[in-house]
């Protein structure tokens, strides 16, 4: 949750040859209202874990066994800040040290 008028969450569906797809969703927390689906390209691939930084930054793990990664969305334009963060593996959890 960024503020009391803007959150985000995910759901996952399965298509027919059995691979989960996601899709990122903003909604306000106060009434509930879903305000945007497919934030920051979702919807094609599976988002395994998201979290927000200070900056307000949403970091997701994305799980796709092509390109395995972690976008950033920006939660004030709803996009990419930059092009994927490439990882070896699925991430699985992002954790911030400080």
């Amino acid at each position: 949750v960024v503020s009391a008028e803007k959150g985000y969450f995910y759901t996952g569906t399965f298509d027919a040859d059995f691979n989960e797809v996601s899709s990122l969703y903003e909604f306000n927390p106060t009434t509930g209202a879903i305000v945007a689906a497919n934030v920051g390209e979702s919807g094609t691939e599976a988002i395994s874990y998201a979290t927000l930084d200070k900056s307000n930054i949403l970091w997701v793990s994305v799980a796709n066994s092509l390109s395995p990664g972690v976008d950033l969305i920006d939660t004030d334009t709803n996009t990419k800040t930059s092009s994927r963060l490439i990882t070896e593996l699925n991430p699985s959890a992002i954790r911030f040290v400080e």
